[in-house]
This record gives C-alpha cells, structure tokens and sequence, in this order.
C-alpha cells in the first residue's frame, strides 16, 4: 500500500512550517537602530512518486528574523493554495481535476513575550489585527524542537565519524543505530554544527547547541536501499533533512519595520495578562 502523501507532510511539516521573527525594538512606536539578522530554515521530505519506487522531495523554505534587544515575537506563518482546474464532459459530469499552480500567502502572529494574547495580520500591511490566544497558538502551531530526537541518537546510536572543517568552525558528525527499533529508524543520520551561527537565538536544540558549544545546523536522516520492507517506500533509498542557514534580510525588512509599527500602536488598545 502505498503511503498517503498528505499524512507524510502533515506528520512531518510541524516541525518547520512556521516562520519565527524575533524583534525587539529600542522605542515604543519605533524600529529605528534595530540589529536584524535572517535564518533560512528548510525542511526536505521523500515523496512517493508516480512509481512506487521512485522518490520525489518536497522543500520547504521559511525565513526566520531575530531583532536584538526587547521581547517581541513575529512568526511568519505560510499558507498554500493549491490551484486546480476540474473538467467535466458536455453533460456537466465530471471527468478529472488537473493540478496547475500552488500559490504561497503569510500571515503573522504577533506577540510580546509574557503575554497571553497577541495579533494576527493577514499580511505586513494590515492595519486592523485579530486577538489571539498565545497559548492555543503555540500549543497547534510552533516549531517542535529536536531534543527528544538528538537525545536519542545519544542514547540509541553509535558515533562512527568526527570531521571538523579545516577552520575548526563546522563540525560534522555520522551515527548509526546500534539497532533499528523498526523500518522508521534512519540507517545513519548526519549531524552538522556551524559556530558561525551562535549569534542566533533560535535553536533546533537547546541541548545539543550547549553541548557543543556551537549551533546545530542541519539534521539529515539517510535511508539505504533495502530489498525487503512493508512498502515500496520503504524500500527506497531517501533522506529527511533539516537545515538552518543565515540569509540576507532585504527583501523583508521594510514590511517586517511596518508590521512592528502597527502592532506596537495596536497592542496599547488590549490588556495582555502577563
């Protein structure tokens, strides 16, 4: 049977469909004098193919902002609209729908750490923002960090490699299970720290990042090529990534300062229990 596309993304999006922005800013009502930096996060997951055998990847690609200073949250939330055109016959009786575009908006979330409620912005420009629950949104809809996942390795796998680039500023390393619970469990996974990258707030773990001393950076689970397994998928050579990469702020930064502006007026308006 071959595994539904949907669930696959569904059980593995959560992880990096947000965008988070960090900001803070030095002056109610202003963004002047503000340190932005950028962080692409991408998320790459196997896909059935038309074949059974064959391997597709979905990538995803979220921009994360940090600003420096006060406690202010901005996630960048994507929404896809799957575009199609259905054909139906001269009698109005369906025929097949033919998939032709899949258009990306955002919306944003807004709130300042300690607050219970916080805003929703259909787009940067909005003027107007919806209250909402910073708890049920974070509980429905946040990154989930991979402590519980580099714990494991920890515990379950066995380090075979140690590689450090030649200006000690990346480390690589390559486990492997010492045994595979079930067919889910990665042949080897690949772990990547950049020091380079602990300026940044956001962390795909906390523990490994202390560890370390430096950032991890990408998480990269390999499946070999098997002849025998419960599916076709399974059976196929393929690889989960997840990556993080510092990036240019330009092209976001002008709405990102109007945004702050507007929710900073409208957040006087409402009582936000600490």
């Amino acid at each position: 049977m071959r595994p539904n596309k949907n669930k696959i993304v569904k059980f593995l999006y959560p992880l990096f469909f947000l965008v988070l922005h960090q900001s803070c800013v030095s002056q109610e009502g202003s963004t002047k004098n503000e340190s932005i930096k950028a962080l692409t996060l991408t998320m790459t997951v196997p896909m059935p193919g038309q074949e059974d055998s064959v391997i597709k990847y979905y990538n995803g690609k979220k921009v994360l902002f940090e600003v420096t200073e006060e406690g202010i949250n901005i996630f960048k939330v994507p929404f896809f609209h799957h575009v199609s055109e259905t054909k139906v016959n001269k009698d109005g009786d369906y025929i097949s729908d033919q998939f032709i575009r899949t258009d990306t908006t955002y919306y944003y979330i807004i709130f300042k750490s300690g607050d219970k409620t916080g805003l929703k912005y259909d787009s940067a420009s909005q003027a107007i923002g919806t209250v909402i629950p910073v708890d049920s949104f974070m509980r429905t809809a946040t990154i989930l960090m991979l402590d519980t996942f580099i714990a494991s390795k920890q515990k379950n796998d066995s380090l075979v490699a140690t590689v450090w680039s030649s200006d000690k500023l990346k480390l690589t390393e390559t486990y492997i299970p010492i045994k595979k619970p079930d067919e889910s469990y990665s042949d080897s996974t690949i772990l990547e720290y950049e020091s380079g990258l602990n300026g940044y707030r956001f962390s795909l773990s906390n523990e490994a990042d202390k560890r370390k001393k430096m950032k991890l950076s990408l998480v990269k689970m390999i499946y070999n090529k098997k002849d025998q397994g419960s599916t076709p998928y399974s059976r196929a050579e393929r690889f989960i990534a997840y990556r993080i990469e510092s990036s240019d702020i330009k092209a976001d930064k002008k709405g990102l300062e109007q945004l702050l502006r507007t929710y900073k007026k409208e957040r006087l308006k409402y009582k936000h229990d600490k």
